[in-house]
């Protein structure tokens, strides 16, 4: 069985003031490539040219969503932070591109510059089939955080592990254990780059502790924190949406 599902998907850039002038017609800038979870390889990126990308765009920034395959979309956005220039579609529609030749002129961005910067920020909702398949999870499931020997840090939160358990789930934390750390030595790790809710989602899944409402965004960004730290357990099930059975 399958469900469609919206997965949204977010990619911020730096545009620079003095790329305006330096900048010729039809330079453009790619950002880095992003993969869509719980898909044939999708990926997506923006491609924009601070000058305009043709003649007749000069003096405008263009700037285009790239995917690297047909896919359903059910809205995308593209803003410059704190100001009013916004671009939206909410109609749903099967592209590989979106265009944005004027998305804005050069004359309505110059007093949006700050310490020579603004920021673009670009959304897109895809609209992805996923299988669904349920998994049963009970490994470690009646310890308790009195046994716990190691805490991620993530801002004023702290989710308590127990470091050799997260030694075998993953390499990047065995390795960090393998030596004298500034980890091993305060018994922390601080993350920076993922939300409370998102740790503490993973960490609860890898020990079994039965959460049946993940939502698709925080499942998403569970595979991301999985791909970054190899944690196998999670991103060997990147293909399915995730359903707990107590």
């Amino acid at each position: 069985m399958e469900v469609t599902t919206p997965i949204k998907d977010v990619i911020s850039f730096n545009l620079f003031e003095k790329d305006l002038t330096e900048k010729r017609v039809g330079d453009g800038i790619k950002t880095t490539e992003r993969k869509i979870p719980f898909t044939d390889d999708l990926k997506w990126w923006i491609e924009y040219f601070p000058a305009g990308s043709y003649q007749e765009y000069q003096r405008h920034v263009s700037v285009y969503i790239r995917v690297n395959k047909n896919v359903s979309v059910k809205a995308t956005s593209i803003g410059v932070e704190g100001s009013s220039i916004q671009r939206l579609n909410s109609i749903g529609f099967f592209f590989r591109y979106r265009d944005l030749e004027k998305f804005a002129s050069h004359e309505d961005l110059q007093p949006l510059f700050k310490n020579g910067q603004v920021t673009i920020k670009c959304s897109v909702e895809f609209l992805i089939s996923i299988p669904v398949i349920t998994l049963r999870a009970h490994i470690f499931e009646s310890l308790n955080d009195g046994s716990a020997d190691f805490e991620l840090v993530i801002g004023s939160d702290h989710v308590k592990v127990h470091k050799n358990f997260l030694a075998l789930l993953s390499p990047v934390f065995n390795a960090m254990f393998s030596h004298d750390t500034a980890e091993v030595r305060t018994g922390k790790d601080v993350i920076t780059d993922f939300d409370f809710e998102t740790v503490k989602a993973a960490i609860d899944f890898c020990y079994g502790k039965g959460f049946l409402d993940f939502s698709t965004q925080t499942i998403i960004e569970m595979l991301r924190f999985a791909d970054k730290y190899d944690i196998k357990a999670i991103t060997a099930t990147n293909n399915a949406i995730f359903t707990f059975v107590v």
